[in-house]
């Protein structure tokens, strides 16, 4: 099978990590042996088994071992991360499609075949200085090649492939033709075409100001308004895109939108730019009749709506819910019975946190 057939090839020398391994009685994993977890860190993943077997959801927070010929579809909503051994990882973000095809040991030599079919994947191989370490990815347009690095590789709908280097350098090939991609620059390669002009891209940082603890790692959502093409991040990574104008949905119960962010033709490579995002926290508490917090173990479904923008999530009574800034309205209900809803008005301020308090027993009624 050709590598353009492939998809998607990965080949790893672990090197000294895996003799590390080796020594604390790791033994070479066989081709039809398990390689692989999967660990859902958002939204949902649905793993099919070689051979077509039948298929099995995973929610939030679990974990499921991968085999060589299972595919991997991350929902709409999702995010999970594919760990090999340690340091070697692939983020795989929302809307993916990935199929594990390949792997086998030899001494320190690791081979990993995948094959991307759709979507977004980060991909970290630590880098081994006594160690011809080699990482190398092949999609339906191009062949990426690094020795220890932190690179993106995006496929879209119209299977064009782009390629960012976070860290290190990669090597792009396409139709006998190879260009390097130093830390800071991306590339486009059209199928079928030699690798387009190697360019600087954009480097973002987002610090999210919030009036709760460990308001941190929240989903970004960033559109290139130009293109429609999408990029799927943290608020604790430095986002990188290709130069434009975007758009930023911080992925909160209470969305909170940036827009008009621009990269311009003179933006300096690992120069990022960095912006900021004040946002608020709901709590909502459920109140006996004598004006008592009730601590219930059961959650609640809270949907928080204004304008376009619509959020919803389970929490449990007292959990705090971040927001974006500005009116919206609020609805809740049992999450065992979402038919009983209350809706309220309320305002939320950045940097603060405010309390919604809601009768049980009007909600019990109905």
């Amino acid at each position: 099978m050709s590598r353009t057939m492939r998809g998607l090839l990965i080949l790893i020398s672990l090197g000294a990590a895996l003799g590390g391994m080796a020594a604390s009685g790791y033994q070479p994993v066989r081709q039809e042996a398990t390689v692989a977890t999967l660990l859902v860190n958002l939204g949902s993943a649905t793993i099919t088994p070689a051979g077509g077997g039948e298929a099995q959801d995973y929610a939030l927070g679990d974990t499921s071992l991968v085999n060589v010929g299972d595919a991997i579809v991350i929902s709409e909503d999702g995010e999970a991360l594919l760990t090999f051994f340690e340091g070697t990882e692939s983020r795989l973000a929302a809307g993916t499609s990935v199929e594990v095809q390949e792997f086998s040991v030899e001494e320190n030599q690791a081979e990993i075949g995948l094959y991307l079919t759709a979507g977004q994947a980060q991909s970290s191989v630590e880098a081994e200085d006594d160690t011809d370490s080699r990482f190398e990815v092949s999609t339906p347009a191009a062949t990426i090649t690094v020795r220890g690095t932190d690179f993106l590789v995006f496929v879209r709908p119209d299977q064009v492939t782009q390629v960012a280097t976070l860290e290190g350098t990669v090597e792009v090939s396409a139709q006998d033709q190879s260009v390097e991609v130093p830390q800071g620059y991306g590339v486009r390669v059209v199928p079928g075409e030699a690798p387009g002009e190697v360019t600087v891209w954009g480097e973002l940082t987002l610090a999210v100001d919030a009036p709760v603890p460990d308001a941190t790692g929240l989903p970004v959502v960033v559109t290139n308004t130009a293109t429609g093409h999408i990029y799927h991040y943290r608020s604790d990574d430095v986002m990188m895109m290709a130069l434009g104008t975007y758009d930023l949905l911080l992925d909160i119960p209470g969305p909170l939108q940036i827009t008009d962010v621009m990269f311009p033709a003179d933006t300096q490579p690992e120069t990022p730019l960095e912006l900021e995002a004040a946002v608020g926290a709901l709590v909502v508490r459920l109140m006996d009749s004598g004006d008592g917090v009730i601590g219930d173990e059961n959650k609640l479904l809270v949907r928080l709506e204004s304008g376009d923008w619509i959020g919803e999530t389970t929490v449990l009574p007292g959990e705090p819910l971040l927001a974006g800034p500005g009116a919206w309205t609020v609805t809740v209900a049992p999450e065992s019975d979402p038919e009983q809803v209350q809706t309220f008005a309320v305002t939320i301020e950045a940097g603060a946190v405010t309390t919604l308090d809601v009768s049980a027993e009007s909600m019990e009624q109905g």
